[in-house]
């Protein structure tokens, strides 16, 4: 019986799911096959009001989309058809990207842990 370390499992490890990674259909795919991606011309985001607000009232809107400004709410519809006209509502008040949610009954976060 052949005895490995630690390290030597994880390094097989890796290069098993490295192989994994970037073969797809029996060729391997090189950096200019990878999907590009693009980076906000506005930088980057800061959705911690957002986030608050959402813990604080999204028990409020189960079940309705609503369209954040920050902390503010610009409003809120159970009609997926309406989110456009809220969004539109929302860039006439000046906010270039509005934050937009779905709010289902499960939007609760998780909390996990022992006792």
């Amino acid at each position: 019986m052949r005895v490995i370390s630690p390290l030597q499992a994880a390094i097989a490890v890796s290069q098993t799911c490295l192989h994994n990674l970037t073969v797809r259909g029996g060729r391997f795919m090189t950096a200019k096959t990878f999907p590009q991606t693009r980076k906000s011309s506005t930088g980057k985001v800061d959705l911690a009001r957002e986030r608050e607000w959402m813990i604080q009232h999204a028990r409020d809107y189960t079940g309705q989309w609503v369209v954040l400004a920050g902390d503010r709410l610009v409003g809120h519809t159970s009609d997926s058809r309406e989110v456009a006209a809220l969004v539109d509502k929302a860039r006439a008040e000046g906010i270039c990207a509005p934050y937009v949610r779905f709010v289902s009954e499960d939007s609760a976060p998780v909390w996990m842990g022992w006792l």
